[in-house]
């Protein structure tokens, strides 16, 4: 009898004890909708409106909430969405289609076949677990997915600034959740280093990466009142970074 295969974005992803639970698809769709809010309803910073894109994918795609949004946005264009979990039974629109699938293994599609590829809060789940080799192999595989002239959307967090901000207990308290995330993988300080990888794949000469500050409560234990207190509140750095593949 063959050892079934170890997903190694689900034994990193540990942001709730089962990353397709109810409680989790919540947060990931108020997530996104700050997101969206934050920059006035769109989707991020990257100039979806001017490619007009024809394909686009989203990888780690969660609750499905960005896809959707992007298949509606653009309802000309095919939106596929790639995760290892099912996203939550919903009606989805009549250009999007959801593919279940692990990001560190290889993707079956066509070389050059999408127009724009995003991935948010994602790769610093893998950054460790899987090495860094392999996450720029990943990032090798969504270039080759890409068309040229086409997007690449990176979006992920430094957490550095979740135990540096705050009063004494909170920082306690975020210190041992970095202990314990590290244990298992993640990165804390990968999005400020996104550019730097993406530049060192050679294919990308115009890359742009906003960072926002971010103000993050969070469901912490009820003792922790520091959260509660707005000159205390925990913190993280959000990066959101487009680079557009060169043109041959």
């Amino acid at each position: 009898m063959s050892v079934p295969e170890e997903n190694t974005t689900a034994k990193a992803y540990m942001l709730t004890h089962a990353s397709g639970a109810a409680e989790e698809m919540e947060r990931l769709e108020k997530q996104h909708l700050a997101f969206t809010e934050y920059f006035g309803g769109r989707l991020g910073p990257a100039p979806l409106i001017k490619l007009q894109p024809h394909r686009i994918m989203e990888l780690g795609c969660g609750s499905g909430t960005w896809a959707i949004q992007a298949a509606n946005e653009f309802p000309v264009s095919q939106v596929i969405a790639v995760d290892q979990s099912p996203p939550p039974d919903q009606i989805l629109p009549a250009n999007m289609n959801f593919q279940q699938a692990d990001i560190t293994k290889k993707l079956n599609f066509e070389p050059e076949s999408f127009d724009a590829v995003h991935c948010r809060l994602v790769l610093l789940y893998l950054i460790k677990a899987t090495k860094v080799a392999n996450v720029r192999n990943i990032l090798q595989q969504i270039s080759r997915l890409l068309k040229p002239g086409g997007l690449l959307l990176i979006e992920d967090a430094e957490l550095g600034s979740w135990y540096e901000s705050g009063g004494p207990a909170t920082r306690r308290f975020m210190f041992k959740v970095k202990e314990v995330w590290t244990e298992r993988g993640a990165d804390f300080e990968f999005g400020k280093n996104i550019r730097d990888m993406i530049a060192s794949l050679g294919d990308f000469p115009d890359i742009h990466v906003r960072q926002i500050h971010i103000p993050f409560a969070g469901n912490g234990p009820e003792h922790l009142k520091e959260l509660e207190q707005s000159d205390s509140r925990i913190t993280m750095d959000m990066y959101f970074c487009w680079a557009r593949r060169a043109i041959a």
